[in-house]
């Protein structure tokens, strides 16, 4: 596939969207806050690490198309908008021919501003009130990382542990790393087993 992510496109990742957060910051308007910047650089980033394309064809038009129509643009306008805007940078910037900042995880961190986002998550919280109650409060999802916690004034979701589980799931060259979760999940059974008669 002529647009699949590269070792070109891993390698370069950190240093072009630690430019891209420059860049954002230097075009910015009264009308726009850091924390809409902070969240484009953070939907490339899960982008890359989701599809698998290469940094050129997040770029093109065509693939700004097949978005449009997914259920995951649907659900969260924010990706339309930072593909625009990584689209419109690299063409700035001269694509891979561009010059890009040096970048360690410390800058990714501020440059893609890694920390708790919440959403409601389906349940309860449940925590136990005085009384014997129960807290009713849904519980809360951290958008980030994908940890799941019970609601605002039960959970604890610190920063430091954000950034902790979010970089345990993701390279700094936009691969998703094998965590325990992947480890613990059932395996298929092998096709004798699957083609086995019932007695």
């Amino acid at each position: 596939d002529v647009d699949a992510a590269t070792q070109q496109d891993r390698s370069v990742l950190p240093r072009v969207l630690s430019t891209f957060a420059r860049h954002l910051g230097e075009q910015k308007t009264d009308r726009q806050r850091q924390s809409t910047r902070d969240s484009y650089v953070l939907c490339v980033f899960k982008l890359f690490t989701q599809c698998g394309r290469s940094l050129n064809a997040m770029a093109q038009p065509q693939f700004m198309e097949l978005m449009a129509q997914s259920e995951e643009v649907r659900k969260n306008r924010a990706l339309s908008t930072a593909l625009r805007a990584f689209q419109k940078f690299w063409a700035e910037v001269g694509g891979y021919g561009g010059k890009f900042d040096e970048a360690d995880r410390d800058s990714l961190n501020l440059a893609m501003n890694v920390r708790p986002s919440f959403a409601d998550a389906p349940g309860e919280c449940c925590a136990f009130l005085p009384g014997g109650r129960a807290c009713s409060r849904p519980n809360l999802q951290c958008v980030t990382c994908g940890c799941r916690l019970k609601c605002e004034v039960h959970g604890e979701h610190s920063v430091q542990e954000c950034r902790d589980i979010f970089w345990a799931k993701h390279s700094r060259q936009g691969t998703r790393l094998r965590t325990m979760a992947d480890f613990l999940k059932p395996s298929a059974p092998a096709p004798a087993e699957a083609a086995a008669p019932a007695e």
